[in-house]
């Protein structure tokens, strides 16, 4: 080839050999973050890898007995004192309940146990101990804080808590015999299960569990721990309104309702937070399916190539598949290759009483965004919930877009990266009543969209991680390429480990709130009447 041909300035390379290795990670579209940081400020101090409420005081517990042994002030000694209190309270609890759940390590505890060996030494059990996994939530409930090496406990959450549970550990030998040196150490069996027996890491109980609930729900929040303590109040309230346990799903749809006259006043605007997060974990689900049924497509039609033309792809997912998925909504399948704006005029149909509550529009229908969601993740529905999610976050959102209100929307740069729904979702839909672009034109214009999506986060990643590969799918010149299998999903609200929570903490049981739950409830909702009225 004479040098002269070639291009003075190569277009972006669209498929790329690398040598990463292919890595299956969460957000593959990057569309859970946004709602994940919803999520986060309606509800903190808790973490989907904290289920166990007890970790808490053990923490506290830790970080005040190795501070009182007067120990180096280094990162490496502390890990390693932690490592062996943490090992010793598995041992001992498995020893004594082999059944507990939510011990970290238990599986390398197990193992351990199973062989003849007595004494058993004191070994790390996992890479992360729960000192770690625990720090954030510790921190964000004003337990305990971070330092530059070791971190350090509150004066007045941390330590009340820690002192606790040093008055428990006073009963048994083993904690206290604990050295801070990093040197091995070892105890037997009989000693191991004396402390098992003195802190279960199942319940706690008498001042810690006082303590414990005062921390998550406090009886005088600051304003920052105003929307916890709200939702906190929303779970305790529900599962008395139901007379048992609930999920998020069912908090979802009560969040979500046309009336909210079955919810004390003082937790409507956390039950619009929540309707917020709906919204964007509903065009999570509907966007990540949308690619998952793109990777099964080229697995399927592909005859084991693993590439597909796009146009080829595009085509016949939004003939055949889409015309399954209107059948699940009871949606003429001939509205295939109706104009967008009849499918529009269509889902207007299906709502009524549509008003604003606050910063967002509620209505009476069954059409909403656990439908959706539940929709887009039962295939072949999946194609036709993507112009659905748009248009339902539209009409749900539309009251808080604007430019005087509230702002709870990406914006800018981010808005364009996650899909943001005044920046990005609100003009497209804006356009279709009054377009005549065909259904299935406007769906492959999505459907593309969520693809081009999961290759930016997977090139993003990639830049940042050469030698992790997240990608599903890759693009080739006319083509796309099945690169890894994609879990689509949900996005994650961690409302689950906070019912778990009030369940080890004995507010709620199986048959809904208990009577210290509904004094909880109560005394905080008079708290959040209380603030209220003052910031009003």
């Amino acid at each position: 080839m004479e040098f002269q041909k070639l291009l003075d300035r190569p277009g972006v390379p669209e498929l790329v050999k690398t040598e990463a290795t292919p890595s299956s990670g969460m957000d593959l579209l990057g569309l859970r973050s946004p709602a994940e940081s919803i999520a986060y400020s309606l509800l903190n101090g808790i973490t989907t890898v904290t289920p166990n409420v007890r970790y808490l005081s053990v923490r506290a517990w830790i970080i005040f007995r190795y501070a009182n042994l007067k120990a180096l002030d280094k990162r490496k000694e502390f890990m390693a004192f932690a490592h062996k209190v943490e090992c010793s309270l598995v041992l001992g609890n498995l020893l004594n309940d082999p059944s507990i759940p939510y011990l970290i390590g238990k599986d390398s505890a197990t193992k351990s146990l199973e062989s003849d060996q007595d004494p058993l030494e004191l070994k790390p059990l996992v890479k992360f101990p729960a000192t770690d996994i625990y720090a954030g939530p510790t921190q964000e409930l004003k337990i305990a804080w971070r330092g530059k090496r070791i971190p350090g406990i509150t004066e007045e959450r941390g330590l009340p808590l820690a002192m606790t549970v040093d008055g428990d550990f006073q009963k048994a030998k083993v904690p206290l015999s604990i050295t801070p040196n990093g040197q091995p150490q070892t105890f037997t069996r009989q000693e191991l299960k004396a402390f098992g027996h003195t802190f279960p890491l199942r319940n706690p109980s008498g001042r810690e569990r006082d303590l414990l609930i005062n921390f998550i729900i406090p009886k005088t929040p600051s304003a920052d721990e105003i929307p916890r303590v709200a939702t906190y109040c929303l779970i305790l309230h529900l599962c008395r309104e139901v007379a048992g346990e609930i999920d998020e799903d069912h908090i979802f749809k009560y969040v979500t309702a046309n009336n909210l006259s079955l919810i004390p006043s003082e937790l409507h605007g956390v039950c619009e937070g929540w309707t917020r997060f709906v919204v964007r974990d509903m065009l999570v689900a509907c966007h990540e399916a949308a690619v998952a049924l793109v990777v099964k497509h080229i697995k399927e039609t592909s005859s084991g190539k693993n590439r597909k033309s796009r146009n080829e792809i595009l085509a016949e997912l939004t003939s055949k598949e889409l015309s399954k998925g209107l059948a699940v909504f009871d949606f003429p399948e001939e509205s295939v290759d109706k104009p967008i704006s009849d499918f529009c005029t269509m889902l207007n149909d299906y709502l009524n009483d549509v008003r604003r509550v606050g910063n967002i529009n509620r209505w009476d229908s069954y059409l909403d965004e656990l439908a959706i969601i539940q929709a887009a993740q039962a295939i072949p529905a999946g194609m036709i919930t993507l112009p659905m999610s748009w248009w339902i976050a539209v009409k749900r959102m539309a009251p808080g877009l604007g430019d005087d209100a509230p702002h709870f929307d990406l914006d800018g740069y981010r808005a364009s990266a996650r899909i943001g729904i005044r920046d990005v979702i609100l003009p497209e839909v804006t356009k279709w009543p009054e377009i005549s672009d065909p259904l299935n034109d406007v769906v492959a214009r999505l459907l593309a969209r969520s693809v081009d999506q999961h290759l930016r986060i997977a090139w993003s990643r990639l830049a940042r991680e050469p030698w992790k590969d997240v990608s599903a799918l890759g693009s080739d010149g006319d083509d796309w390429l099945c690169c890894n299998d994609l879990s689509n999903g949900r996005a994650t609200s961690r409302l689950y480990q906070a019912i778990n929570w009030l369940r080890q903490l004995d507010l709620i049981d199986d048959n809904g709130l208990t009577k210290d739950g509904d004094d909880v409830l109560q005394t905080r909702l008079a708290v959040l009447r209380q603030r209220g009225i003052q910031e009003e």
